[in-house]
């Protein structure tokens, strides 16, 4: 895993369960070439990246209004902008909120955006992108159905250990994904020794060195600080999901392709520092 997160006991070899259900779920569409301009002063103080995040959400819904004109509160804050520069600190953190946002729709697995273009004219900068996506339409998620995580920290030393706690308000089932600095993905939960059993409500779940989580931090050694996110996925049905899977991409995808009724998503942004 690039360094970033080794397991401490033996290698861990990820279950998968005959009993579990293929991720399928609502037709997916795709949406080409879609293009939005956002203008600034010339002799304004603007940030490019935001910029960049600001018509990244534009093409988006523009997207999805292409393909349906329903709106309903689902899942937004998984999107991760497809760029070369990985998941730097500024666009990434930008992801950690867990809030609903109102569209139509979702977007399936990793958006593909061009560079970002600009133009000048008459004191104006006029900047253009152009997305292309996989776009879901699918249910409202269910409101009775959340799962609060407690005990992550935002920042964690080399050697440091994952603990975690979560307390369901539905029975459901949990697997625990690792989105890495360069977007790797790995999933983390269920393994040889936390398996993919049901979670019953209002019980409370503790993850920590007593009940064998063993997962350890580790920085990659040419960063000076390495950002990650972890992403929960609560289901109502067990999922199945390809253990030797270590895409991103597939990653969301699978997540998008769950209905939103039967999830409920938690995401966190750490930093791996070196003591």
């Amino acid at each position: 895993m690039n360094g970033l997160i080794r397991f401490t006991a033996a290698a861990v070899l990820l279950l998968s369960f005959s009993l579990e259900l293929k991720a399928q779920g609502e037709p997916i569409h795709t949406v080409n070439n879609v293009r939005e301009e956002y203008s600034v002063l010339a002799t304004s103080d603007y940030s490019t990246a935001e910029i960049r995040r600001i018509l990244q959400n534009k093409c988006k819904e523009k997207a999805i209004a292409q393909v349906t004109s329903e709106v309903f509160k689902t899942w937004s804050s998984l999107d991760i902008a497809n760029t070369d520069s990985g998941l730097e600190s500024e666009s990434y953190n930008s992801l950690s909120s867990i809030t609903f946002k109102e569209r139509g729709a979702e977007i399936v697995g990793m958006p593909v955006f061009s560079d970002l273009e600009q133009k000048y004219d008459n004191g104006l900068i006029t900047f253009y992108l152009t997305g292309s996506f996989r776009i879901k339409v699918g249910k409202s998620p269910d409101p009775e159905f959340i799962v609060p995580v407690k005990g992550l920290k935002t920042i964690y030393m080399t050697g440091d250990n994952l603990h975690f706690s979560f307390t369901p308000y539905k029975d459901c089932y949990m697997k625990l994904f690792l989105i890495e600095n360069k977007k790797t993905g790995y999933m983390l939960m269920p393994n040889q020794y936390i398996q993919d059993n049901l979670r019953i409500a209002h019980n409370s779940y503790e993850f920590d060195d007593r009940n064998r989580c063993y997962i350890e931090f580790t920085k990659t050694p040419d960063l000076d600080i390495e950002f990650n996110k972890l992403i929960f996925v609560f289901t109502t049905r067990r999922w199945a999901f390809d253990r030797d899977c270590q895409s991103t991409n597939e990653i969301l995808e699978w997540i998008a392709q769950i209905p939103n009724d039967e999830k409920y998503i938690y995401q966190a942004i750490i930093e791996i520092r070196e003591k």
